[in-house]
């Protein structure tokens, strides 16, 4: 049996898997643009602090670091670190072909990436 197919159920709980990080990894980054216009603070370049359409009351406070802003920009910088890791050391691991459920167990671990637990068909879906 070709093993990176959809076929193989190993490869599926795997691209399933990496499928949900890298949505994580994406969305992260507009987390913290979220959360920077929540606060209205935590921007990190001077230009961002100008006068525009997104900022219409620019303040030099506007500049200092805010920690509701700073935790989304080092968990964004955490996935940026440990996700690709992830993704090629996964396909290497579907590339020894192994025994599916202990696969499916290890791919499982994905939930405790989430910061809040996910939903119970998630859980139910890669376990």
């Amino acid at each position: 049996m070709n093993l990176i197919t959809f076929e193989n159920p190993v490869f599926s709980c795997y691209a399933l898997a990496a499928a949900l990080l890298i949505v994580k990894m994406m969305s992260q980054g507009w987390i913290a643009v979220f959360r920077m216009f929540k606060v209205n603070g935590g921007f990190r370049y001077p230009e961002d602090a100008r006068k525009s359409l997104a900022n219409p009351d620019p303040s030099p406070g506007q500049l200092l670091p805010n920690e509701y802003v700073e935790r989304s920009r080092r968990m964004h910088a955490n996935d940026d670190e440990n996700i690709p890791l992830f993704l090629v050391a996964g396909l290497l691991y579907v590339c020894t072909s192994p025994s599916r459920w202990l696969a499916a167990g290890l791919f499982a671990h994905i939930r405790s990436l989430a910061p809040r637990p996910l939903p119970r068909f998630v859980n139910a879906t890669v376990a």
